[in-house]
């Protein structure tokens, strides 16, 4: 196609003849870019139109700072920026070449004045430019409509998403224990916190008191969060479930036979767990670890923090994994938190992790001074180093009090 046709395919020039298409050209200036190059940038001065001759430009627009959206490819025989004729408005996107190209390039100013001496041409022009308007209108308008249609549909879907969330998140709270309980044994009393994130988690946390003999207590984490986390956490308490009944009091055997049932079913997802099993005739508590953090266990004779000795990998890694179990003697006054990492990991305004040390400090001060609500004090606490930070993971805590 000829330059001469290929301007009057356009449609603002559609219906000119060849004299008027001869009168066009002489003011249009034939560029040439390379691969690469930016031919017009979003919001700069719109003052001219570009009629591809060949080549290939790409149309986007930016998202934000960071990133931009791809709008559309334009081939030979394709225009942008022809409504810059009429209103010099600034650019609308972007127009980067997709390849080497070159194009007819044609001046607002040098177009004014021939629309001012040709009134054939104006009238065609003006005209044109009105019908396009127009068009694209109507198809703004379907194009909405359409979308309205699309976001009803989704919409429902969302609502019936949301549902099945609100569900989740009852069914999820049947794995969970909350609330603040004492023991039939008044000597002991425990308490929790559980926050996730999101609508529903990946932390796991149950305790079963067995008659007035034993205070079992697991906590776990599946790695992320979220619905499918939220899933990982129920084939734990299954797990849990299963097994509780024939090892509750060996903590190692019932380690390994969760670790063993959740790799089964949930390998792909890791999760740490950690087991604990007071035993209230004899005074004392056995632990098993599977990758977890060891909970901060405060001895009253000691007047401070003791050190747990036990290992053993994370469950759903390796289904032969074999794991140990030890025990304590607990006395009046003894303190035990299990906690998932997700208090520990959290960040404040200046980017501070709130750590373990920090954690270990705030229950050290909270039991030195007797505070009376120990959880409820490290939650205020935690608060105010977070100082309106996001919560970026499930938080958990369990305190056992003797």
């Amino acid at each position: 196609m000829n330059n001469r046709d290929l301007l009057k395919s356009i449609p603002v020039f559609s219906g000119i003849n060849d004299d008027d298409a001869d009168e066009i050209l002489p003011l249009t200036h034939q560029l040439y870019f390379k691969k690469g190059s930016v031919i017009i940038t979003e919001g700069s001065e719109g003052s001219s139109m570009y009629i591809l001759i060949d080549g290939k430009v790409k149309v986007t627009k930016a998202e934000n700072l960071e990133s931009e959206v791809f709008i559309a490819t334009l081939e030979a025989g394709s225009f942008f920026g022809e409504l810059s004729l009429l209103d010099d408005m600034p650019r609308s996107a972007n127009v980067i070449a997709d390849e080497d190209c070159s194009m007819l390039h044609l001046k607002k100013r040098d177009f004014d004045n021939l629309l001012n001496s040709n009134l054939r041409i104006s009238n065609t022009f003006y005209k044109n430019c009105l019908t396009e308007t127009f068009s694209r209108f109507r198809r703004a308008n379907q194009n909405f409509t359409f979308s309205q249609h699309i976001l009803r549909e989704k919409s429902e879907t969302l609502d019936e998403l949301n549902r099945d969330l609100s569900l989740a998140k009852e069914v999820q709270n049947y794995f969970i224990n909350t609330g603040s309980h004492n023991h039939d044994n008044t000597d002991i009393r425990y308490s929790y916190i559980y926050s996730p994130c999101q609508e529903i988690g990946g932390d796991f946390l149950n305790v079963v008191p067995i008659e007035n003999n034993y205070i079992n207590i697991i906590i776990a984490d599946v790695v992320g969060h979220g619905i499918t986390a939220a899933m990982a956490t129920g084939v734990l308490k299954s797990a849990f479930s299963l097994f509780s009944e024939s090892y509750a009091n060996e903590p190692a055997k019932l380690m390994k036979s969760i670790n063993n049932h959740y790799f089964k079913i949930m390998s792909r997802f890791y999760a740490t767990c950690y087991y604990g099993n007071l035993d209230i005739t004899n005074m004392n508590i056995s632990f098993a670890k599977g990758g977890h953090h060891h909970p901060l266990f405060w001895k009253e004779s000691a007047g401070d923090f003791i050190e747990i000795e036990a290992s053993g990998i994370g469950i759903g890694i390796m289904e032969t994994a074999q794991y140990k179990d030890v025990t304590y003697p607990v006395e009046s006054g003894d303190k035990i938190l299990f906690y998932t990492d997700g208090i520990l990991e959290q960040h404040n305004q200046e980017r501070q992790m709130f750590s373990e040390e920090r954690l270990r400090n705030t229950m050290r001060h909270a039991i030195l001074e007797d505070v009376p609500e120990k959880l409820q004090y490290l939650q205020k606490e935690f608060n105010t180093f977070c100082n309106g930070s996001a919560i970026e993971d499930d938080i958990t805590l369990l305190l056992l009090e003797i």
